[in-house]
């Protein structure tokens, strides 16, 4: 090989390096603000919740929530917040075996997606609003005005005189979250 030759292998060897660097810092970019698009959907998936919630506490009112999904979640579950508080320091937690799914229902495929919300209320986590993918269940806040309405269409446990569902998860359809609320004058019920 001649000297000129030697030298064109370097030249190419440093470009394919210098390609595959930008490439690699140009991917983990779009990573991270596909993460932080995904993160601001959540929050403003939360405040949306919350500012409805507090508009419709009062005693009588009524209104169909029609709040945007976030990100790729398939399901949002809420669970009833005095049953967070009635659980929370207890180890009497009978009411949350043996679940049963009411029908209609919007199942969790997976088992293990139903146990991340009993696990995350029977250890004191303050938490009952939870989005669902194919592969997670997140929790993404609390609001004690949220309140389960007995014979929701989509509920998920097996009852009781003062819970009627441990949670009630809905599908999303065309992109949205679609469910009633109802004031009580202390919190809101939801179906």
């Amino acid at each position: 090989m001649k000297k000129g030759q030697i030298k064109q292998v370097f030249v190419y060897g440093m470009t394919i390096v210098l390609i595959g660097f930008v490439l690699l810092i140009g991917v983990s970019s779009l990573v991270r603000v596909d993460d932080s698009k995904c993160q601001a959907e959540k929050i403003t998936f939360f405040r949306q919740l919350n500012t409805m919630l507090k508009a419709n506490v009062v005693f009588g009112r009524e209104q169909q929530a029609d709040i945007v999904k976030p990100c790729t979640y398939q399901a949002v579950c809420f669970v009833d917040a005095r049953r967070v508080e009635a659980v929370q320091g207890t180890t009497d937690l009978a009411e949350f075996t043996n679940l049963k799914t009411g029908a209609p229902a919007y199942t969790l495929a997976d088992p293990d997606k139903e146990n991340i919300i009993i696990t995350s209320v029977k250890n004191n986590v303050e938490m009952n609003v939870f989005l669902i993918t194919e592969k997670i269940v997140e929790p993404v806040g609390f609001n004690e005005k949220i309140q389960l309405k007995p014979d929701s269409r989509y509920t998920l446990g097996v009852g009781g005189d003062n819970f009627p569902n441990y949670a009630f998860c809905i599908p999303a359809r065309a992109g949205k979250f679609e469910f009633s609320l109802e004031g009580t004058g202390r919190s809101v019920l939801i179906s």
